[in-house]
C-alpha cells in the first residue's frame, strides 16, 4: 500500500511574502499568528508595528511583556506613542499636569523571567512620539534608561512635553544617536532663566530636520537656544500662530539656529497663517521691531544663500 506523499513545506521567505499581502487584514493576520511559532514574527510585524500607550494601559502592556510566553519582542515595533496627561490632585497648579508616573514605570520595567528591558522590546523602533510628558517625576533609573531605550529612533515627535532645564532637553536629544528628524509642538522648559550650559552640538551626523510649532513666547527662546548650535541642520520649519507674541529672545534664537547650520542648510519654512498676504499693510499690524528684524534677516538670508539653498522653500502664509 503506497503512502500519500506529504505536501512540500514552503520556504520561510515565501511564507513571509504571503503574510505581507495580508498587511491590511487584521483578522487574517491574527489567524496567521496562531498557526505556528515561525509565523508569529511576520504576522505581528504588521499587527503591532505601531503601539499607543497612555497612563491607563501601561501596566497591562508591561504585564503582557513580562509573560514567559510573550512574543511582543518579535513584533518589530517601529512606531511608538506614549501619552500621559494624568491630573494630579493636591499639586500646585503649575505641577498638576505631566505628573504621571507611567513613563517612569515604562522606562524602569524589567522582565522577572529573563531581565529584559524596554530596550529589548523596542529594539526596532524608528518613530517615537511623546505627548504630555513631564521630566520632573522621572527617577534616576528612568533617566539612565533613556540612553539605551531609544537608540534606534530616527524620528522624534514631542507635544506638550515639559523639561526642567535646557540641559535635560539636550541630554535627551544626545542619547538618540540615530536621530534624523525632530518635531516639537508646545515643548517648554520649566525653570525660568535656565537654558543650557552644554555648548557642543548634540545631534548625530545623520540629523537634518527640525520642525517647531506652538512654542510659547516665554519658553521658545530657551528651547531653541538649547538646540543651538545644530551643525548638520538641513531643513528648518517654524510655525508661528501669532507674530505679536514673538519677543527678542525668540527672534534672536531663530537667527542663531539658522547661522549655526552654516552651509548645510537647504530649506527654511516660516509659516504665519494669514499674516503675509499680498497687499497687506504692515503698518496696520503694529508688529514689534523684533519681528521686523527676524523677517528682514530671513529674507536677507534666503536671498544671499548659494545655489543649494531653495529660496522657494522659504514660504510665508
Amino acid at each position: 500500500m503506497s503512502s500519500t506523499p506529504s505536501c512540500p513545506e514552503l520556504q520561510p521567505d515565501i511564507v513571509n511574502l504571503i503574510i505581507d499581502e495580508l498587511h491590511d487584514s487584521r483578522p487574517d493576520l491574527k489567524t496567521c499568528a496562531l498557526v505556528c511559532r515561525s509565523w508569529v514574527s511576520q504576522s505581528r510585524f504588521h499587527l503591532f508595528s505601531r503601539i499607543l500607550l497612555n497612563q491607563n494601559n501601561v501596566f497591562p502592556f508591561l504585564a503582557l511583556c513580562a509573560s514567559p510566553h510573550s512574543t511582543i519582542p518579535l513584533a518589530r515595533i517601529s512606531d511608538f506613542i506614549m501619552a500621559t496627561n494624568l491630573y494630579i490632585k493636591g499639586e500646585p497648579e503649575d505641577k498638576q499636569f505631566q505628573g504621571s508616573p507611567a513613563f517612569d514605570q515604562f522606562l524602569t520595567w524589567r522582565s522577572p523571567h529573563d531581565g529584559k528591558s524596554i530596550a529589548d522590546v523596542f529594539r526596532h523602533l524608528r518613530i517615537l512620539s511623546l505627548d504630555w510628558i513631564g521630566w520632573r517625576p522621572l527617577s534616576e533609573t528612568a533617566r539612565s534608561m533613556l540612553h539605551s531605550a531609544f537608540q534606534t529612533v530616527t524620528e522624534l515627535r514631542m507635544r506638550n512635553v515639559i523639561f526642567e532645564t535646557g540641559d535635560e532637553f539636550r541630554e535627551f536629544l544626545s542619547s538618540l544617536i540615530c536621530l534624523e528628524r525632530l518635531y516639537l509642538d508646545g515643548v517648554s522648559l520649566r525653570a525660568p532663566g535656565q537654558a543650557s550650559t552644554m555648548q557642543s552640538n548634540v545631534f548625530s551626523p545623520h540629523f537634518h530636520t527640525i520642525d517647531m510649532k506652538n512654542l510659547s513666547p516665554d519658553h521658545s527662546g530657551r528651547v531653541i537656544h538649547a538646540m543651538t548650535p545644530c551643525l548638520p541642520l538641513k531643513n528648518l520649519g517654524i510655525h508661528v500662530s501669532n507674530l505679536s507674541n514673538m519677543n527678542a529672545d525668540y527672534s534672536m534664537a531663530v537667527g542663531d539656529l539658522l547661522v549655526s547650520a552654516g552651509p548645510s542648510l537647504e530649506s527654511f519654512f516660516f509659516y504665519v497663517p494669514g499674516m503675509l498676504k499680498e497687499g497687506v499693510d504692515w503698518g496696520k499690524h503694529h508688529l514689534n521691531r523684533y519681528v521686523h528684524h527676524l523677517l528682514n534677516f530671513i529674507l536677507y538670508y534666503c536671498n544671499t544663500r548659494d545655489s543649494r539653498c531653495k529660496s522657494s522653500a522659504c514660504q510665508f502664509h
